[in-house]
């Protein structure tokens, strides 16, 4: 499912395609909203996101590692989310080369927060053009993320419970792609 934040108005609609000669999936609008200079790495992200659908034999899962391999061209917001519960309730790990940091955060009942216990790097974002093996294990209330099996960040938060979906997220991120999207029960 193809969602777009109500909250992300600026170039509207996104555009998620597959790229069948590369066989994977590629996000080419720059969809955003909230602060969005240099300074803006606090959690209030409204992007895009293509969401998992669930069936009987891909359910919705609580406990999880979820893994893509993510890449971009561009320099703003790329990552997952997860948890999904609605367009208003979620986790979600996002990175961004122009603003150099790395973070987890929040969305519940519709506002955008860290998480209980703060997951932000300002240090790191990604190198466009190099592709990332994405990885975020979620258990109870422990979200980590790796990048090419390195831990980089840690939170924790209780807000988000139960069996919830997972996806894509793009925050003003055009040129982004995704592959080997794939999600293991814990």
């Amino acid at each position: 499912d193809v969602v777009d934040d109500p909250q992300a108005t600026t170039s509207a609609p996104s555009e998620w395609v597959f790229n069948a000669e590369a066989q994977r999936i590629d996000q080419l609008s720059d969809i955003h909203g909230g602060a969005f200079g240099a300074g803006a790495t606090g959690p209030e992200k409204p992007g895009t996101y293509l969401i998992r659908k669930t069936t009987a034999e891909l359910p919705a899962v609580q406990n999880f590692i979820l893994v893509v391999d993510v890449s971009s061209e561009d320099d703003d917001g790329i990552g997952v989310v997860f948890r999904w519960q609605d367009v208003d309730n979620f986790y979600y790990f996002l990175m961004d080369r122009q603003r150099n940091y790395r973070r987890m955060g929040k969305k519940v009942a519709g506002v955008f927060q860290e998480l209980d216990t703060a997951a932000l790097d300002t240090t790191r974002g990604y190198d466009a053009g190099t592709s990332y093996s994405l990885k975020v294990r979620i258990s109870g209330t422990q979200l980590n993320a790796y990048l090419n099996d390195e831990l980089v960040l840690s939170g924790q938060d209780a807000s988000l419970s139960g069996a919830r979906r997972a996806g894509l997220f793009c925050w003003g991120s055009a040129g982004v792609h995704f592959d080997n999207f794939r999600i293991v029960d814990l």
